[in-house]
């Protein structure tokens, strides 16, 4: 999956991935993504990575996003994630 020049905000999960949830075997690539205000009960406010294939993120902005327990703006579980101009 490719996200590129987007915003997701104020959006909200009950469990995981407020903003964006990503559970693939595909690689996943955020590109000139904001992300603000996205609440998540649990886990990854912003962005939840589990189990998933190899997630790029590039140039992607995290801003004001909450969990109730775990990454407010990442959390990611047993899926290999690399960032690069975070600002």
């Amino acid at each position: 999956m490719t996200l590129a020049d987007a915003a997701l905000s104020d959006n909200s999960a009950g469990e995981a991935g407020g903003g964006i949830y990503i559970e693939s075997t595909d690689a996943t690539a955020l590109s000139n993504v904001a992300l603000d205000g996205n609440s998540a009960g649990a886990s990854g406010g912003g962005i939840h990575n589990e189990r998933s294939a190899p997630t790029a993120l590039t140039n992607v902005t995290l801003s004001g996003n909450s969990a109730g327990a775990r990454g407010g703006g990442v959390f990611t579980y047993f899926g290999p994630l690399t960032a690069s101009t975070l600002p």
